[in-house]
């Protein structure tokens, strides 16, 4: 079982459009397992999406048609941002528990009342920003390949997408392998998401490591410290700051994407860090040598991939493998 999705997990998409007859060719990436029915409106629909294989998918007329027809628990939504919060305030009236949201380009009108709307919430939102959630070998959530993640024990947390490849590339290497990969997106609506998705990490039994990679600015507020302060010696955590070469004690820019974010990644932050327990890296090709040697040092045995003991020979026979 993994955190937020896994093998019951019930996908219906949300694909609202209003003149456009396609989605940008950013969205050809994207794939998603799982999915049970869609909803669409506009020009664009699912059946016409590039890499979507649909055919078979029911169409409804309305989210709560889909979900009483199909028990979906979770719910992708693809749109332009005026309807893409159109389409989250759906979402959260059906009582969905999760909510990805894949739109770029939300104003910061529209995120205000999005903000509105999660006063008495039951919905878990994830993005926008291209986010991806994928528990290998039981839902797949994203534009991460297939082919570099395996089951395994790393939780893995990221406010970037890029890295989140890197990483799991690294962890399959190694033989350690993922319990599951959440990447927030770049612009995140909802600030608890960060807070409640270390959480679910560090509670959740299959996870036996847990690595965060964070933007300068990050979400990584005090409720966030305060979990890794009090429960971070549980499993090993790796953090690396992938915008750190940035300046850590600049103030924050101003970002026209994160008008909410006020706080920049400190010093003082990452201190807090390594005096939770946590290992803080400054290069991302270390994180997974990292990782396994934390869990190495607490008798946390994994099998390696065809037997290497090295990360430089075990990268090299996969991508033998991919290529």
């Amino acid at each position: 079982m993994g955190v937020l999705v896994n093998s019951e997990t019930r996908v219906v998409l949300q694909v609202h459009t209003s003149r456009q007859k396609r989605l940008p060719s950013s969205y050809d990436r994207f794939f998603t397992s799982n999915v049970v029915g869609h909803v669409s409106s506009g020009g664009c629909t699912a059946k016409n999406m590039n890499n979507w294989l649909l055919e078979d998918v029911p169409a409804f007329p309305t989210l709560d048609a889909a979900v009483l027809a199909t028990g979906a628990n979770a719910s992708i939504i693809i749109a332009e941002s005026e309807l893409a919060i159109d389409a989250i305030a759906d979402a959260i009236a059906a009582q969905i528990p999760l909510v990805v949201v894949v739109s770029y380009d939300i104003s910061q009108e529209h995120r205000q009342r999005v903000q509105k709307l999660f006063d008495a919430k039951r919905t878990l939102l994830i993005g926008p920003g291209f986010p991806e959630i994928v528990t290998p070998g039981e839902c797949h959530i994203g534009a991460i390949p297939n082919y570099i993640c395996a089951k395994g024990g790393i939780g893995i947390l990221s406010e970037t997408g890029t890295l989140s490849s890197e990483v799991a590339l690294q962890t399959t290497a190694l033989g350690l392998g993922q319990s599951t990969i959440i990447n927030l997106g770049r612009d995140p609506l909802d600030d608890a998401s960060f807070s409640a998705c270390l959480e679910l990490l560090l509670s959740d039994v299959a996870t036996n490591g847990i690595v965060l990679i964070l933007e300068e600015y990050s979400q990584l507020n005090g409720e966030a410290l305060a979990l890794l302060d009090s429960r971070g010696h549980e499993k090993p955590v790796v953090a690396h700051f992938a915008t750190r070469h940035r300046g850590l004690c600049e103030p924050p820019v101003e970002s026209k994407n994160r008008a909410s974010f006020t706080e920049g990644v400190t010093t003082r932050t990452i201190q807090a860090l390594k005096n939770s327990g946590v290992i803080v890296t400054d290069m991302p090709a270390n994180i997974g040598i990292e990782m396994k040697t934390a869990l190495d040092r607490r008798r946390h045995v994994f099998p390696r991939v065809g037997g290497f003991h090295d990360f430089a020979s075990a990268m090299r026979q996969v991508e033998q493998d991919i290529y």
